[in-house]
């Protein structure tokens, strides 16, 4: 699932009286070519502006992570710290783009940073609501570690944030942010519920830009054919814009499923395509980024190079994981397909095909379990796959091939 939280671009209420009325003006220019998508036209505005002042450093890195350039918007908001201090605003954006590079540790540290703070000041004000200001970063911070919980798959934790975050609010004017998430959240607890949520939502014209994906994926993971096609098909003009080209293919795919399986089949082996490779070189890499740190030489190196080369192997295995969850639900509808069919062999050929990939993933090792089963003479096979699930402990119970 993807989480959705405020982007880093909120930089107008940083813009300061201090500010000469050019600055000021340049940068609320650059401010608007953002919002409006405008990325070069906003850089070459910021290029106007005081190079070292820390607004436009800022709105830099605000244009930074917009362009998905997570490492160099970063560098950018950590000297804005160095020239403004420790903001609750600047700690979020730093974990907010922790948590795009996939350093998880980092940005959790940054989020419960931002919450301790609140809690204590909570202590020691007569303002219940205080943590409600806009420069607390309270929301955003509960929002991001919702979803650190989640992608960690510490589900319960997760959904402790949230009724925390929720508890704080009595419930009540919860921002679209937080309502998205508690949606997902609590999706297997009450998908009716979630998929309300999130139709609710679309109606609202600041609606988390993540919601329209998440819905289609949540009404094609619960069989809702007719209620995903109306709604991919109401939303050709903003679908495109909203979801990732690999995202959209799959969607299409798999609404295309319900009534042409075979044309369906023949799109996800055109997917399966494109990954193959991606999946090949990444796991290369993190091949070789685990053969440097393990070296006698990576043990003799300096204390900086050592992190850097630690940091390399957890992006690394951060940046193989995450393909290979995206990966999963397009090879987890091939084999539903043939599932479907009651072709049950074939379906477990076709994940053998990924097992170099996906041999650690849960969903993998539970589908060909399942796979295995259905066949009635690979019973000791079956049990070994079943084994591993019941020791991985997984939180939530999965259906047969269930597309995640």
């Amino acid at each position: 699932m993807a989480e959705s939280f405020l982007d880093a671009t909120r930089v107008s209420s940083a813009i300061t009286s201090s500010s000469s009325h050019s600055q000021r003006w340049l940068l609320l220019k650059a401010q608007a070519e953002l919002e409006e998508g405008l990325l070069s036209a906003s850089s070459s505005t910021l290029a106007r502006c005081m190079e070292d002042g820390p607004e436009t450093i800022l709105s830099l890195a605000a244009v930074e992570y917009r362009a998905g350039k997570y490492s160099n918007a970063l560098e950018k908001y950590m000297i804005a710290k160095e020239i403004m201090g420790k903001l609750p605003m600047l700690s979020y954006f730093t974990a907010l783009c922790h948590y795009k590079l996939g350093q998880y540790d980092l940005a959790m540290d940054l989020v419960d940073g931002i919450i301790a703070v609140m809690r204590e000041e909570q202590l020691g004000t007569d303002n219940p609501k205080f943590w409600q200001q806009e420069s607390t970063f309270v929301v955003e911070a509960f929002n991001l570690k919702a979803a650190l919980c989640h992608e960690a798959k510490q589900y319960h934790a997760a959904k402790d944030v949230l009724k925390e975050l929720c508890e704080l609010h009595d419930d009540e004017n919860l921002d679209t942010i937080t309502i998205h998430n508690d949606a997902i959240i609590n999706l297997e607890k009450d998908p009716s519920v979630g998929m309300q949520k999130l139709s609710y939502l679309l109606s609202n014209a600041s609606f988390p830009p993540e919601t329209l994906g998440n819905l289609l994926t949540v009404y094609v993971s619960h069989g809702q054919e007719d209620a995903a096609a109306e709604l991919f098909e109401s939303n050709k003009q903003h679908i495109k814009e909203l979801i990732p080209p690999e995202l959209y293919a799959y969607l299409n795919a798999a609404i295309l499923s319900f009534s042409s399986p075979h044309e369906a089949y023949s799109m996800l082996e055109t997917l399966v395509a494109k990954y193959t490779p991606r999946l090949r070189a990444s796991m290369k890499q993190l091949e070789v980024e685990a053969q440097a740190s393990s070296s006698p030489a990576s043990t003799s190196r300096p204390a900086t190079a050592s992190r850097r080369g630690a940091q390399s192997l957890a992006d690394a295995t951060q940046a193989y994981a995450t393909l290979v969850e995206d990966y999963i639900p397009i090879l987890m509808l091939q084999a539903k397909l043939h599932w479907d069919k009651k072709q049950y062999e074939r379906a477990e050929e076709l994940l053998c095909k990924s097992a170099d990939f996906c041999r650690g993933n849960d969903s993998w090792r539970l589908n060909m379990s399942h796979c295995l089963l259905a066949q009635q003479n690979k019973y000791e096979e079956c049990i070994q796959y079943y084994e591993l699930e019941l020791l991985a402990k997984e939180e939530s119970e999965t259906d047969l091939l269930k597309v995640p």
